[in-house]
């Protein structure tokens, strides 16, 4: 018992002490640590965004998952760029690797990336026999991480820029080709705003409606007033007397002359006869018929008559002149109205048409200048950056020191990994053996095949002696 105690503290002083002196033999590894933080987003589909192909393009380096990036990180683009970084420094850093391959084994072997949880940074651990060496191979990793980022978005802007000016170009040319139309459609009607001139159309074909009905109007009421002052100029004579001087009538006067000569005839006559007389009777009879013809004749006749044109006369004649020319006059502008309203009901027919065309063209037109409205807003922020994308977001949040202390091999943890083994050698050697007993099996009488009986051969075997050990570990006393 007592040589079990003795090798017990034997293996638990020894392990130890063999384990430090190992950590103090085997060479020395560093490393050194470098964090970074990085945008993390997921990506959207912008389906119904027309701009899409080219917003693809210029984001293609933009946040993405912090998974994504790390892998980014551990490829031979940041990694193969780290190690020339290195090389720079520290020629003979990575000089036994000649090949990139191995080059990009060897540092992918003493790289360790850590995600912390819940957080954006990610730690970069670099383990190296040279401690400066791992602190400037870490910040060459970030840095050629950082690096990468501006080279994706200078490649995604410029590839970006290149394909927006080729959109442009194509939206301006389709601009061109459809001013080109409108400008052949305007010159082909004389329009230059069809809804404008169809508005317009619209209010002078109703006022020159309205025009032919009071034109019409008044020619009704002019024809009625020249009829009316014709009726008035008929109806009146044209000349009326202006003077007239009578005098007495020379008949009269010559039968008053006669009358008399017959009287005194007839006097004379009746002095010498008596009334039987012939010549009496034939006088009497002539003063008869001469005082018979005398009351026959007015005593004055008109010896001179002048006349004059009539005032009213003029005057109807100058209502009926002016109710004519009025007429003419209306009938003449009726007619001018009619033509022109004709003029404008054929170029009116022609504004639909015309209005057709140029809505379809105006559409179109809008429709182009919204596409190059929008390429140019993709175009001005490439412009601004020097045709250069989205960078992603990764900022190096703390630069790799060179440690002062290795982390392989820690003589603190080889030494618990020596207490740990002198434990378990311990308890191998405190642990009870099993006592050494053959136990062989005896064969019993049987039936043989025939039913006979074959005898047992138990007998015939050695029997094994019993461990003294064994009787004294059960009861409990030292050998």
């Amino acid at each position: 018992m007592k040589s079990k105690t003795f090798k017990v503290m034997l293996a638990l002083v020894l392990c130890p002490v063999f384990m430090f002196m190992l950590s103090l033999v085997l060479p020395k590894r560093y490393t050194a640590t470098m964090s970074l933080m990085l945008d993390e987003s997921l990506r959207v589909a912008q389906v119904d965004n027309p701009m899409s192909p080219f917003t693809d393009m210029t984001g293609f380096t933009r946040p993405r998952s912090i998974s994504t990036q790390i892998d980014a990180i551990t490829g031979t683009e940041v990694l193969l760029d780290a190690i020339n970084r290195t090389a720079v420094a520290h020629p003979k850093a990575f000089a036994d690797q000649t090949q990139a391959e191995d080059r990009y084994n060897s540092l992918v072997n003493r790289l360790r990336i850590d995600n912390n949880k819940d957080s954006d940074i990610v730690d970069l651990r670099v383990t190296m026999d040279d401690p400066q060496l791992a602190a400037d191979t870490a910040n060459n990793i970030g840095q050629a991480y950082m690096d990468l980022n501006k080279k994706l978005a200078s490649a995604m802007g410029g590839g970006a820029l290149a394909s927006i000016n080729d959109s442009i170009s194509v939206e301006q040319a389709k601009l061109d080709n459809i001013n080109r139309k409108i400008a052949e459609v305007q010159k082909k009607y004389n329009i230059s705003d069809p809804l404008a001139a169809g508005g317009m159309q619209d209010k002078l074909q109703k006022d020159t409606e309205a025009s032919i009905q009071q034109t019409e109007s008044q020619l009704e009421g002019a024809q009625a007033e020249l009829v009316s002052a014709k009726h008035s100029l008929d109806s009146t004579p044209e000349y009326i007397q202006a003077s007239t001087v009578v005098q007495i009538n020379p008949a009269v006067m010559d039968l008053d002359s006669k009358i008399s000569q017959a009287s005194s005839d007839l006097q004379a006559y009746r002095a010498k006869y008596t009334d039987d007389y012939p010549l009496v009777k034939q006088a009497a009879q002539k003063l008869a018929d001469l005082q018979k013809e005398r009351s026959g004749l007015t005593h004055d006749v008109v010896g001179r008559s002048d006349r004059t044109i009539n005032p009213n006369w003029s005057q109807f004649q100058s209502a009926y002149a002016q109710s004519q020319a009025k007429v003419q006059s209306l009938q003449s502008s009726l007619s001018s109205l009619k033509s022109t309203y004709g003029h404008i009901l054929s170029e009116g027919s022609v504004y639909p048409a015309a209005a057709q065309e140029l809505a379809q063209l105006q559409l179109d037109k809008s429709a182009a200048q919204q596409n190059y409205q929008m390429l140019m807003q993709q175009k001005i922020p490439l412009m601004v950056t020097n045709g250069s994308a989205r960078t992603a977001q990764a900022q190096i949040i703390s630069v790799a020191l060179a440690p002062g202390a290795p982390s392989f091999p820690n003589p603190k943890v080889f030494v618990l990994m020596g207490l740990a083994v002198g434990i378990i050698i311990s308890a191998l050697i405190v642990m009870p053996k099993a006592p050494d007993v053959v136990y062989t099996p005896t064969v019993g009488d049987t039936l043989a095949l025939d039913g006979s009986s074959i005898r047992s051969t138990s007998s015939a075997l050695p029997q094994s002696e019993p461990d003294p050990s064994r009787h004294a570990i059960e009861s409990g006393k030292p050998e």
